[in-house]
C-alpha cells in the first residue's frame, strides 16, 4: 500500500475560508465525521486508488454539505488538492468540463465511482453527458453558489 497524504478538517476549512472569504466554524463536526468515513474506505480488502479516494472526498462534501454555502467549490478544490498532495496531476478537464462534472455529481447524475473514472481519464463520455445535461447552468456553475443550497 502507498503512503497517503490526507486533507484534515483544518485543511478543508482553510479551503472554504479562502474561497468564501470567511471562516465557518459550525462545519467542524460534520467535517470530522466525513473525514472519519473517508479513512474507513481503506479498511476493505479491495484495491483502492488515489482517484477513488479523491472522488469519494468530492462526493462526500457535496452530499454532506458541511458549509452553509460554497460546498461545490470546496468539493472541487479539495479533490484537486488531495490529488496534487499525493503526486497526481491536476484534473485533465477544462473549466467548462469541471463545472459540468461537479454539477452532475451534485445532482446525483454521477457517482463517486464514475467520477474516479473521469479523474483517471477513462470516461470522457460521462463528461460529455454532464455538459449536455447541465449546459444551461454554465459558466456560473463553479463561479458562485447560484442555485446551491
Amino acid at each position: 500500500m502507498f503512503e497517503i497524504t490526507w486533507l484534515d478538517r483544518l485543511d478543508i476549512e482553510r479551503i472554504h475560508a479562502e474561497l468564501s472569504g470567511r471562516p465557518e466554524n459550525e462545519a467542524a463536526p460534520a467535517l470530522a465525521l466525513l473525514l472519519r468515513r473517508m479513512a474507513g474506505l481503506l479498511q476493505g480488502d479491495e484495491e483502492i486508488e488515489l482517484t477513488d479516494l479523491a472522488a469519494a472526498l468530492g462526493e462526500a462534501i457535496l452530499r454532506d454539505r458541511p458549509f452553509a454555502s460554497g460546498n461545490r467549490a470546496v468539493s472541487l478544490v479539495a479533490c484537486e488538492t488531495f490529488l496534487v498532495l499525493n503526486g497526481l496531476d491536476l484534473l485533465p478537464l477544462s473549466d467548462e468540463e469541471l463545472a459540468a462534472t461537479w454539477l452532475a455529481l451534485e445532482a446525483g447524475d454521477l457517482t463517486a465511482f464514475e467520477l474516479a473514472g473521469i479523474l483517471r481519464g477513462e470516461r470522457p463520455e460521462l463528461v460529455e453527458d454532464a455538459i449536455a445535461a447541465h449546459a444551461h447552468r454554465l459558466p456560473a456553475g463553479m463561479g458562485g453558489d447560484d442555485g446551491e443550497r
